[in-house]
């Protein structure tokens, strides 16, 4: 595909009044503009009014900790100050935090990159992208798989590197806030295994600014119980999100590229969650213009498998060069009150929005939604 000069995947503060040239649409939704470049994806423009970032904590000094990854401390670290601060996440002594607590981390002048997981262990935290001059870049987790995920069936993938998974792992904790920023605060990439994970009985964890890239299982198949066609080759598993539990938020997200779905719950169940200004799309396409992952159902959200109701999408885009939109419920479980609001569904090649044909589920509704 023949690039846009406008897919830089940049946030910007104003929408012109009519579309760039190269553009082929335009939707301007009560939540924002988004013009669509020529080879389908989103130029996505600020909201109008803009969402209020979560709050802020303000902890006494006794309540900080800091993570560096240049720590000047290195391995003797406290996390007590920026001079001894915690080298990665998984040096965080999350048993021995105040409660609540709230973790600075250094994104450095113009980025920094953490190789483990953030495994988060306790509750009443907050883990939030540090504000000050010189350490407020952007943020990698990068969990260390070196060649991209494979396409389905591939039979010449190099599997290199010593990668991890999850990037993110919630565990039965409540009260949480992973708060980055901004689009693009923290990217989670090339994880062997989900890009974030969270425990069915997770409760309250609001998530800001996270991006989610390339993150799955790289396999080879075995035979036939693999559904690949022969011993051998090689094909891409897991989501990008694992979500469970209940009165989460999700907010600027956007996940793209990964080994199935962009969100996909387990049988723990999921109540009463909020997926707020996300983008869910695929950009790596094989020759005949579907995603790498096509026989592994990459949908936005999957939610399925469990009991599930209150969950809300509202201001997100999906698409495009997705199986499915959303699809919920299962042979077992219905999925109750569910709500979509400015939301615009653009170049799905299965159905936008379906439910799975279980039991009755009651209660959707949709406002101000585009499809396409």
């Amino acid at each position: 595909m023949a690039a846009s000069a406008y897919n830089d995947r940049t946030i910007r503060t104003t929408a012109p009044a009519t579309p760039p040239a190269g553009t082929r649409r335009y939707y301007d939704l009560q939540a924002g503009g988004y013009f669509m470049d020529a080879d389908g994806l989103p130029i996505l423009y600020a909201p109008r009014p803009s969402a209020p970032a979560p709050p802020m904590p303000t902890p006494s000094p006794s309540n900080v900790r800091y993570v560096s990854a240049v720590s000047p401390a290195g391995l003797a670290s406290d996390g007590l100050s920026w001079g001894t601060a915690w080298l990665d996440f998984n040096r965080i002594a999350w048993q021995a935090l105040p409660s609540p607590c709230l973790i600075y981390v250094d994104g450095g002048p113009s980025g920094m990159t953490y190789r483990s997981t953030l495994d988060v262990q306790a509750s009443f935290v907050t883990v939030q992208r540090s504000n000050e001059p010189g350490r407020s870049g952007p943020i990698t987790i990068d969990g260390g798989r070196m060649n991209p995920l494979p396409r389905w069936g591939d039979p010449a993938y190099v599997f290199a590197g010593n990668p991890f998974g999850p990037g993110i792992n919630i565990r039965a904790v409540s009260n949480v806030l992973l708060d980055f920023g901004g689009w693009g605060g923290l990217t989670v990439q090339h994880c062997q295994g989900e890009g974030i994970r969270m425990d069915p009985g997770s409760v309250n964890v609001t998530m800001n600014g996270i991006d989610i890239v390339d993150c799955g299982l790289a396999l080879q198949s075995t035979g036939a119980a693999d559904q690949v066609p022969a011993a051998g080759l090689w094909f891409a598993d897991r989501p990008g999100c694992l979500p469970g539990g209940s009165g989460h938020t999700f907010r600027r997200m956007r996940i793209h590229d990964c080994g199935e779905d962009a969100f996909q719950t387990d049988a723990g169940g999921f109540h009463d969650s909020t997926f707020d200004l996300c983008i869910f799309s695929n950009t790596r396409l094989r020759a005949d213009g579907l995603p790498y992952a096509a026989e592994r159902h990459p949908d936005a959200a999957q939610l399925y498998g469990g009991p599930m109701s209150g969950i809300t999408f509202s201001r997100s885009w999906f698409g495009s060069h997705l199986l499915q939109g959303v699809a919920m419920g299962d042979q077992v479980n219905a999925v109750q009150k569910v709500s979509f609001a400015d939301c615009v569904f653009q170049g799905c090649y299965g159905f936008a929005v379906a439910d799975n044909g279980g039991p009755p589920s009651n209660g959707w509704s949709f406002l101000r939604c585009s499809i396409d």
